[in-house]
């Protein structure tokens, strides 16, 4: 899975990311791509996540697999 950091905001004391993290490309029976992925916010206070499926027209996550 590729990990791409959207943001973070930090100062000495405390910190929040925003990451989306992209899996391996699948392909339906109707030859549409997919990707799993997750969104992941990490803090000094909480940690989180979602599962989702992205679109193969995502930019993001098609840059890695191509």
């Amino acid at each position: 899975m590729q990990t791409f950091e959207l943001f973070r905001f930090a100062d000495p004391a405390q910190s929040v990311a925003v990451e989306v993290r992209c899996g391996a490309p699948v392909t339906t029976v109707d030859q549409e791509r997919y990707y799993s992925a997750e969104i992941v916010v990490k803090s000094d206070f909480v940690t989180g996540r979602v599962g989702l499926q992205v679109s193969a027209y995502s930019s993001m996550c098609r840059a890695v697999y191509g």
